[in-house]
């Protein structure tokens, strides 16, 4: 009768998994990414951004540049408007390049709000503390493996990150951010995503 049991519980838990669409990511695969982000020395990216607030969403297209000493920039490309405006982040300040010519330190800029755009700020995240939430599951093709964290900050609007990594390459896919509630508020796309990309160091020159 136990064995019974078991095996009728064992049936609902497939069968549940299945419907969701989730399966279980292998060791190989999970340690696979561990092992190349923990390496990441520089990436670029180009990447759709698409900001959600107040039932609005903007949409923009950017170029991102990292170096693992702790160097960020982001370049706009769209939309028309703001073209050539450009953010660098440096030894934990920031730079704006506007497009219209204009240069300036950020007074305001506060640590952090670069962390829903960059690949190694999730991963940051995603690592550093037993007291986030953290689980990884394949799509329903098995071509990806998702990872999801609860964000620190206590920040409401940017509350839990997911990041799709591909299976075959290992590069990213997207990465989305949501709110206590659980709406999504920002949305990273990556194309043309360059893993250990030799960056010249002049990207990060502040004018």
């Amino acid at each position: 009768m136990k064995k019974g049991m078991m095996a009728v519980l064992a049936m609902i838990l497939m069968m549940s998994a299945a419907g969701c669409g989730s399966k279980i990511v292998s060791h190989d695969i999970y340690s696979e990414i561990y092992k190349r982000y923990n390496d990441l020395k520089s990436y670029t990216a180009e990447a759709e951004v698409t900001v959600i607030s107040n039932s609005t969403s903007k949409q923009y297209t950017m170029r991102q540049y990292y170096t693992a000493d702790g160097k960020y920039k982001l370049e706009i490309f769209q939309p028309q408007n703001i073209a050539g405006t450009s953010y660098t982040f440096v030894g934990g300040e920031v730079y704006l390049n506007s497009s219209f010519g204009a240069q300036e330190r950020l007074e305001q800029y506060i640590p952090g709000d670069r962390d829903c755009l960059f690949v190694p700020d999730f991963f940051a995240e995603y690592y550093k503390s037993e007291d986030n939430t953290v689980t990884s599951a394949s799509d329903i093709s098995g071509a990806q493996t998702k990872l999801t964290s609860l964000l620190s900050g206590n920040n409401r609007y940017r509350f839990e990150q997911s990041l799709w990594v591909d299976n075959k390459t290992l590069l990213p896919s997207r990465m989305e951010t949501y709110d206590v509630n659980g709406d999504m508020v920002l949305q990273v796309v990556f194309t043309d995503f360059k893993y250990n990309e030799k960056i010249d160091e002049q990207v990060f020159d502040i004018p």
